[in-house]
């Protein structure tokens, strides 16, 4: 059994067929789709409690700021948090690779919703671009709200920044570019195993030979096998010590 602790399966173009194959796929346990905005976030809640195989968290994606109004769309993220389907808050954090004009703004949310995290009792999902050190002064500054466990979703930051952000307790989500030549795979030696969580980010970063394709929470095997090689595991091995670590970051019993 393997899971998906990070997938985007909200748009209505390919939802419902991307969905049926997470439900008629007997390996694949659970997943957990993120929301990105408000209004996503809704979609997000909709589909966890309709599937019992779907968990969700919500949240404001930093590159999802422009004319929003902070204030009652954290009030929305709070109010869609409040249901035990929905285990996280995220997708969360920094992002300067397209934009830094707004430094200041996308800090101001993030540190928001790391205390709402923190009221909620929940963990976090964080993204990270182009932007690590602005994200371990705020991590370090906020250490004491991260006791629920925060991950560095789709970690691609290399061997320099993982003891940082392990002396924190940082989860590490390793997702279909660990895949790809020219990842830094090394960096995961350095990891703590009970840390990593395997994660799709469907539809997007497709694995190995589908790479350029719609991506799918199915497809985590790809990341697994990968894992399993560079870690001299065998495949059910980390299939097992990564969903373990998933249950445990997300507190799913199941």
């Amino acid at each position: 059994m393997f899971v998906d602790t990070h997938c985007h399966l909200t748009d209505k173009k390919f939802r419902e067929e991307e969905i049926a194959k997470i439900l008629e796929c007997p390996e694949l346990e659970f997943c957990v789709i993120l929301g990105c905005d408000a209004g996503d976030s809704k979609n997000v809640a909709e589909l966890a409690k309709k599937h019992i195989k779907i968990y969700g968290a919500v949240g404001i994606h930093p590159e999802n700021l422009e004319g929003i109004n902070v204030d009652l769309a954290l009030k929305d993220i709070e109010r869609l948090a409040d249901n035990e389907k929905i285990v996280a808050v995220g997708e969360v954090g920094l992002d300067y690779h397209f934009r830094q004009d707004n430094k200041e703004l996308q800090k101001e949310v993030f540190i928001r919703q790391i205390d709402l995290a923190n009221k909620l009792g929940k963990p976090i999902c964080v993204h990270c671009r182009d932007a690590e050190e602005d994200m371990l002064e705020i991590l370090r500054k906020n250490k004491e709200k991260l006791s629920h466990g925060f991950v560095m979703h789709c970690y691609s930051a290399g061997e320099k920044y993982v003891d940082a952000f392990a002396e924190l307790g940082a989860y590490f989500g390793l997702a279909g570019n660990y895949t790809y030549k020219g990842y830094e795979r090394g960096s995961v030696k350095y990891m703590p195993k009970e840390k990593i969580l395997l994660e799709t980010d469907s539809p997007y970063l497709a694995p190995g030979e589908y790479r350029g394709q719609k991506n799918n929470p199915t497809l985590v095997k790809v990341i697994s096998k990968k894992l399993a090689e560079n870690l001299n595991e065998t495949f059910d091995e980390i299939c097992s010590l990564t969903t373990q670590n998933a249950k445990r970051f997300y507190g799913i019993k199941k």
